[in-house]
C-alpha cells in the first residue's frame, strides 16, 4: 500500500520564519522519501551539488548550472495548443515506475471518487526523474483521472495547501501550461526547495482590484495574489478566474507560488523576519511551441520568478542581469499589455 500524507486545516502554517529553514511533518516526509529515492538511483542523474551564483544587479537572479537536466531529461511532447486533450497513448504519469511514487497526499476528508481505488487519496507526489533542484517532485492532482495540463480550481487549492503544509520558507510550487514549456500533457505542478531567496518574495506590487495585484517594476510583467490566514479559498477562486480566462482565450501561462512578505509590508518598505503570506504569481506570456531552443535558459515557471537553471557552461559563465531582463521582458510584455485591461474588467465584475 503506498504511503499517504493526510492533513487538516490545523496542519497549515500561515506564518513562517524567513531567516531559518524549519521543517514540518510534511517537509520531513518529502525530504526523507526523495533522498531515499536519490540514494537508490531512481533518477536519471545524481543531484549532489549545483554550481550557483547570484547575478549582480537589482533583482538578485539566482543562476544554477544544470547541464545533466538539459541533456538527459525526457523529450518534451509535441504541443500545438494550450487546450490539447489528454492522449492516453502518450507518456503520462500513470505509466511511471512504482519506485518513482513518493507518496499520496490529501485531506482527511478528501473526496475519493476520482481516486480509482477505495479509501485511497487521489493526489500523488512523484519524483521528477530529471530534477532541477533539491526535492524536485511532481504533484499530480487526481492522477487516475488523466486530466490534461490545464488548471482546475481543486488543483490550485491543493497546490496552495501544499505550500501551507510546509514550515520551510524555501519551498516553491509552480505550473507551466502547454505552450509555456510544459513537457507532459498530464495535469501536474512542480515542487522543490530553493535555498537562495528571490526578489519576488519581498518585492512591491501595485493593487489592481478585487485581490489582484500587478507585478510592479520587474521585467516579467504579470499578475499577483496573496494568501493569508483568512482569505485562502477566496483567493484561490479569484486566481482560478484569471487562469480560466487565459485558458479560454488560448493564452499560455506560468504560475509560481512562494512564501513572502505581504504586499502591504513590501509597499511600505518592510522586510519582515516572519513571512505572513503565500504569494502567487501568474504570467500571461508568448506561446512557445515545438522543441526547446539552444539558449542558456527558457523562461518557464522558475526562470520568470528569478531562478535560472542554466543548460550549459558557456551560458552560465556569460549570463548577466541585462540578458535575463531582456528574455523575461520578451516572454511577457506584449501579452501582458494585450490582456491587462481585460483582466481589470474581469475582476471589476467580481463580487
Amino acid at each position: 500500500m503506498p504511503l499517504e500524507f493526510r492533513y487538516d486545516d490545523d496542519d497549515f502554517y500561515f506564518e513562517v520564519d524567513s531567516s531559518r529553514k524549519i521543517d514540518s511533518k510534511f517537509d520531513m516526509m518529502l525530504k526523507q522519501k526523495w533522498e531515499d529515492a536519490m540514494d537508490k538511483g531512481y533518477f536519471r542523474y545524481k543531484l549532489n551539488f549545483l554550481e550557483s551564483k547570484i547575478l549582480e544587479g537589482k533583482y538578485g537572479f539566482v543562476a544554477q548550472l544544470n547541464v545533466k537536466r538539459a541533456v538527459e531529461r525526457r523529450k518534451p511532447q509535441t504541443v500545438s495548443s494550450i487546450n490539447m486533450p489528454f492522449d492516453p497513448k502518450l507518456f503520462n504519469f500513470t505509466k511511471v515506475k512504482e519506485e518513482e511514487i513518493l507518496f499520496y497526499v490529501g485531506r482527511n476528508n478528501e473526496d475519493e471518487e476520482k481516486s480509482g481505488s477505495a479509501n485511497m487519496i487521489p493526489h500523488c507526489l512523484l519524483i521528477n526523474v530529471s530534477p532541477l533542484e533539491y526535492c524536485n517532485s511532481l504533484l499530480v492532482p487526481y492522477i487516475n483521472s488523466c486530466l490534461p495540463q490545464c488548471i482546475t480550481e481543486g488543483g490550485l487549492q491543493l497546490a496552495v495547501e501544499i505550500v501551507l503544509l510546509s514550515q520551510n520558507h524555501s519551498l516553491k510550487v509552480g505550473f507551466n501550461s502547454l505552450g509555456a514549456y510544459a513537457s507532459v500533457n498530464h495535469f501536474h505542478f512542480h515542487i522543490y526547495y530553493l535555498s537562495s531567496k528571490l526578489y519576488l518574495e519581498t518585492s512591491r506590487a501595485k493593487y489592481l482590484c478585487n485581490g489582484c495585484y500587478l507585478i510592479s517594476k520587474y521585467p516579467a510583467e504579470g499578475f499577483a495574489f496573496q494568501v493569508t490566514g483568512i482569505n485562502c479559498k477566496k483567493m484561490v477562486r479569484m486566481l482560478n478566474k484569471l487562469v480560466q480566462f487565459l485558458k479560454d482565450n488560448g493564452i499560455a501561462h506560468n504560475i509560481f507560488i512562494t512564501r513572502g512578505s505581504t504586499f502591504e509590508e513590501a509597499n511600505e518598505g518592510i522586510t519582515p523576519a516572519v513571512y505572513k503570506a503565500v504569494r502567487i504569481y501568474v504570467w500571461a506570456r508568448k506561446s512557445s511551441y515545438g522543441a526547446k531552443n539552444d539558449e542558456a535558459f527558457n523562461p518557464a515557471l522558475c526562470e520568470l520568478a528569478g531562478h535560472l537553471p542554466i543548460k550549459n557552461e558557456k551560458g552560465f559563465s556569460q549570463i548577466s542581469e541585462s540578458q535575463v531582463e531582456d528574455a523575461l521582458y520578451q516572454a511577457c510584455h506584449d501579452t501582458f499589455l494585450a490582456v491587462k485591461e481585460r483582466v481589470e474588467e474581469l475582476f471589476s465584475e467580481t463580487n
